[in-house]
């Protein structure tokens, strides 16, 4: 013996669902074929076990779901973690030759990264450089060049700073001639 709970509750007065009052009416009687379809066609993926060979590439191709972890494939569903790569062609790269004319595969290693970062690639990049004593480009400088350059540092410098402080004094002395007028 177990009631139910439409068994306690009163039949309903009124129904209020548009769909089964279109149905009541005798002008919509008959007319039911005539009506436009509201279904929306929704491209499914195939069922679970028979995906070999299939690659989603549009977000209909994923259904209302998400990515395929079975699929080894890098997957977008409905957009998400494409970002800024819309539109650009990051997959391809150009090929890149060597003095020798050997085919450089460091391009690869450099994608992602500034083109003026240096991205060392070979083995020869990481062994430890000779330096040459005698390289002008590694010499210390020699005390005159030293002070020569510390004079020209000193000058730009205080001809920046000049420069800051004669337009600040100029504010102020405007600003003191305001404040004296609104006073007299």
């Amino acid at each position: 013996m177990s009631l139910k709970l439409s068994d306690l509750l009163p039949a309903p007065s009124s129904i209020t669902d548009e769909y089964s009052q279109v149905r009541r009416d005798p002008w919509f009687r008959g007319r039911e074929d005539a009506l436009p379809s509201t279904a929306i066609v929704v491209k499914e993926p195939p069922p679970y076990g028979k995906r070999q060979g299939f690659k989603p590439r549009t977000p209909e191709d994923y259904g209302d779901g998400g990515a395929f972890p079975e699929i080894h494939f890098a997957q977008f569903p409905l957009g998400m973690g494409m970002g800024e790569r819309k539109g650009k062609s990051e997959g391809q790269i150009a090929l890149q030759y060597d003095a020798d004319g050997k085919l450089r595969h460091d391009a690869i290693a450099r994608i992602g990264h500034d083109k003026n970062k240096i991205v060392y690639t070979k083995l020869s990049d990481m062994r430890a450089k000779v330096w040459d004593e005698e390289d002008e480009d590694i010499q210390r400088p020699d005390e005159e060049t030293i002070a020569e350059q510390t004079e020209k540092t000193r000058l730009a410098l205080e001809k920046i700073t000049e420069s800051k402080v004669g337009n600040f004094k100029c504010i102020i002395a405007s600003l003191l001639f305001q404040i004296s007028n609104e006073c007299a």
